[in-house]
């Protein structure tokens, strides 16, 4: 006969399944699997948005890049010419 521990242990069980359930449903009605559906691969890395949502950044290999890496590299350059106006190389 099952002791008390036992049903307790089950009634924690089942409580728990109940909540993953349960949070199952709300990611589910919330759009998430219309989330993981609209993916693009993108050689090695998936990426989450349809690609009407993306910036369309693309490196010289013509992989896509986040918005915070182009924004990265504009700055990079800008650096680069603000160097190359202060040392008279460049005139406006």
């Amino acid at each position: 006969m099952p002791t008390l521990l036992v049903y307790i242990a089950l009634l924690h069980k089942t409580t728990t399944d109940l909540q993953d359930v349960h949070f199952y449903r709300h990611l589910l009605n919330e759009g998430y699997q219309e989330h993981v559906d609209d993916k693009i691969l993108d050689k090695d890395h998936e990426v989450y948005h349809a690609p009407e949502y993306l910036f369309g950044f693309m490196d010289k290999d013509s992989k896509m890049l986040s918005l915070k890496d182009k924004l990265t590299d504009l700055n990079s350059e800008l650096q680069q010419y603000k160097a190359l106006i202060r040392s008279g190389c460049i005139l406006i």
